[in-house]
């Protein structure tokens, strides 16, 4: 399997726990990836979502931190607001 399959496959992954009410559990699993995660592109996309799962469970203050360093990487990188909003929707998060 691909790269990019893969990673098309864990956001459904996510989305479907999501569906299912586990925010706890995919708010844990995304940390985790986080931390494992070796590329920068793809990190900042976890933390990303993981920032906007945050905020959704009430810890608006480490959300918006972890947000704002997702982004750094993501407009560096040239990502525009479509994309994220792409992004976000991949696993059902509202922006």
């Amino acid at each position: 399997m691909n790269q990019a399959h893969d990673w098309s496959d864990f956001l459904k992954a996510l989305r479907e726990r999501l569906k299912k009410g586990q925010e706890i559990e995919v708010i844990g699993t995304l940390r985790a990836q986080v931390t494992l995660e070796a590329d920068p592109r793809r990190r900042a996309r976890l933390e990303y979502l993981l920032g906007h799962l945050l905020i959704q469970a009430g810890k608006e203050v480490e959300g918006t931190f972890a947000i704002e360093r997702a982004l750094d990487v993501l407009t560096a990188e040239g990502l525009t607001e479509p994309e994220l909003e792409r992004l976000r929707q991949q696993i059902g998060i509202e922006g």
